[in-house]
Formats: C-alpha cells, sequence, structure tokens
C-alpha cells in the first residue's frame, strides 16, 4: 500500500502518504501538525479535506536530526525544534503558503537552556 521513496510531498492526501518516522504532533482546530525526521519536514494535515501540505524542510548535509519538536502559537504560528540546526523555527501561513518568521532560537551546544527530545516536545526555561 505505502511505498519507500527518498523525498515526501509537497502536497498530497492523507490516504496516499504517512510520515515513516513520526516525532512530534501538535493540533490546532481542524489542523493537525506532523513532523517527519526521516524526511526532516513537517507536514500540516487538513483534518476536514485530509489534504496534506509541507510546511519545512530541513536542508541536507546539516548532520543527524530534523524537526522533532512542534508548537502551535496564539496567532497560528507552528514552532518547530529542528534539532539538525540546533534552533527553534517558526512559520505562519499567509494566503495559503508557508513563510518562515523572521524569529528564530538558536540553542548553543554548551549552553543548552532548553530540555528538548524528539516526540516528547519543548520545555524551555
Amino acid at each position: 500500500m505505502f511505498q519507500n521513496i527518498k523525498q515526501a510531498p509537497d502536497q498530497t492526501k492523507i490516504e496516499k502518504y504517512y510520515p515513516p518516522y513520526p516525532t512530534a504532533l501538535a493540533i490546532e482546530k481542524d489542523c493537525l501538525y506532523i513532523s517527519d525526521l526521516w524526511h526532516r519536514c513537517v507536514f500540516e494535515v487538513d483534518l476536514a479535506t485530509r489534504e496534506m501540505q509541507k510546511i519545512m524542510q530541513t536542508p541536507q548535509g546539516l548532520g543527524k536530526g530534523g524537526p522533532s519538536g512542534l508548537a502551535i502559537g496564539s496567532d497560528k504560528s507552528v514552532w518547530i525544534w529542528d534539532s539538525a540546526q540546533k534552533k527553534i523555527l517558526g512559520y505562519q501561513k499567509k494566503q495559503n503558503a508557508w513563510k518562515k518568521l523572521d524569529a528564530e532560537f538558536v540553542v548553543q551546544q554548551n549552553k543548552q537552556k532548553c530540555n528538548i527530545h524528539g516526540g516528547t516536545g519543548m520545555v524551555c526555561a
């Protein structure tokens, strides 16, 4: 039914693709957000139409890791812990397209202020 693919689609139906290594989930009203560590990306799933749209993808060549924590802001922005980049990145949907926000938070390896683990969410001081 499902086949092993090298790259996640930009847009598809939930019945046609599933993230092989989901690391985090978040829900906001009628949308589900899923991080896919295997393909290093995050999807928005419209639960009414069952359409999936890729929000972001970690660039290749940054070492191990990828999107592994999700949080939704009060303004419906999506905040993503990207363990490959060691950053928390913000994205917001504008005119049906996801745009990266100017704000990002870099976590210094030797001065880590957040206890961040894939699949368990984000806890920051």
